[in-house]
């Protein structure tokens, strides 16, 4: 049975990346949460998906421009607490796996000094769509464990088969597991890889269908924006969440 990994939080509930959006991920039992990292002007890493501030914040700056204390007074779409990623790795709600995925380049050393500082390895996964932000991750900290994230367009020669090529190229960038834009015609490819050693989770599954669809590709997780929505459908909704 896979995890379900709550994508950006219980992002269809609360606001993305915020604390409200963890913290439900974590009363609902969720198994893992993944999470957006990016740096403000002084260095900071925060929890946020965008660079531009306008679509989150209504705000025409960007988030490079912006200081970590203006960012923790900002609120995600009106409601949303901010979180600083130090701050998520102290709070009580995440005693869950962490995954991290980062969406800049030169984050890397910084994110490194964290995960020491909270002696949290064992519990965070490196991630990115950058494969030299997985390399050199792996490069500072050979016992993080890192994942490649691969788009629509980077996945689109899994429905030809190719697990081998996709296998080789993992493992030169020594990608621990795969993350990748879930479709019906890559569960062959995604099953094979498994089977040579590629753990894989899909995203963004939202629809019940689609959750039990992926099944026949031994996903190690599914993430969701509503991780309600997928452990009902994997019928591992606890009932005191329900």
């Amino acid at each position: 049975m896979p995890l379900v990994i709550a994508h950006r939080g219980a992002s269809s509930d609360f606001p993305e990346n915020s604390r409200e959006a963890v913290t439900e991920a974590y009363r609902l039992g969720t198994d893992m949460i993944e999470v957006d990292i990016r740096h403000t002007r002084d260095g900071k890493l925060v929890l946020c998906h965008d660079s531009h501030l306008h679509r989150l914040f209504g705000d025409k700056s960007k988030l490079a421009s912006i200081d970590s204390e203006q960012f923790r007074r900002m609120r995600t779409f009106g409601t949303g607490t901010t979180v600083t990623l130090d701050e998520l790795l102290q709070m009580h709600e995440t005693p869950m796996q962490i995954i991290l995925d980062v969406k800049e380049y030169g984050l890397e050393k910084r994110i490194d000094e964290l995960i020491r500082k909270h002696d949290c390895v064992d519990r965070v996964i490196v991630s990115s769509f950058y494969s030299a932000v997985v390399r050199w991750m792996k490069q500072l900290n050979p016992s993080v464990r890192t994942a490649l994230i691969m788009d629509k367009l980077a996945a689109a020669p899994m429905a030809a088969g190719f697990s081998r090529m996709y296998f080789h190229f993992l493992k030169a960038i020594r990608s621990d597991y795969l993350h990748v834009h879930f479709s019906r015609s890559r569960i062959r490819t995604i099953r094979k890889l498994g089977r040579l050693g590629i753990p894989t989770a899909f995203w963004t599954l939202d629809d019940p269908k689609d959750i039990l669809a992926s099944l026949p590709a031994n996903p190690y997780g599914i993430m969701s924006n509503s991780p309600r929505t997928a452990m009902k459908a994997l019928g591992r909704l606890r009932a005191h969440a329900a």
